[in-house]
């Protein structure tokens, strides 16, 4: 749960308290702080403009969490979670979509691919989960920064190449 403490001062202030049983507890979320509301909005705008853009935003979500206070192993577990559910609700927002140029023979979805990949990324998750358990915090934050960076100019080139093809 969290760390022994006699008052709320023995715990990290901004977001946790001293339970009863005199331990450590986080808060709950409401009511929010300052600079919790400007996290939810930020956390808004990257998980919408993310699924807009085909992926589904849980790589932003961890450095956001550390404005909520957590760690950064447990801001990777709640990123997971939510790369879950975005996947979950895009995928069933265009369930009964048809492809744009296939139109009435062909789905928005490739669902053959899609079930070639799970397999994949539940092993990619296993593994991820026993790296997340043994590598140093410094060193995943390392790895992040690369990956947000790699992850970033693939993006923005990406977006150069429409602008490009629009104009």
């Amino acid at each position: 749960m969290g760390l022994a403490c006699q008052a709320d001062s023995d715990c990290n202030e901004f977001y946790e308290f001293c339970t009863d049983k005199k331990v450590c507890k986080h808060r709950l979320i409401f009511p929010a702080r300052g600079i919790e509301i400007a996290a939810y909005f930020v956390f808004a705008l990257l998980v919408t403009t993310s699924n807009f853009g085909g992926i589904a935003g849980g790589f932003g979500f961890i450095s956001l969490m550390s404005m909520f206070g957590f760690d950064l192993k447990t801001s990777i577990i709640l990123s997971n979670a939510q790369i879950v559910i975005s996947s979950i609700i895009r995928i069933s927002t265009g369930l009964g979509k048809p492809h744009p140029e296939r139109k009435t023979h062909g789905t928005l979805f490739h669902f053959n691919v899609i079930s070639m990949i799970i397999p994949a990324a539940a092993l990619a998750s296993a593994l991820a989960t026993l790296i997340n358990r043994v590598i140093p915090d410094l060193v995943l934050v390392i790895l992040y920064a690369v990956v947000m960076l790699g992850v970033f100019s693939y993006n923005f080139m990406r977006f150069i190449a429409v602008v490009k093809k629009e104009t």
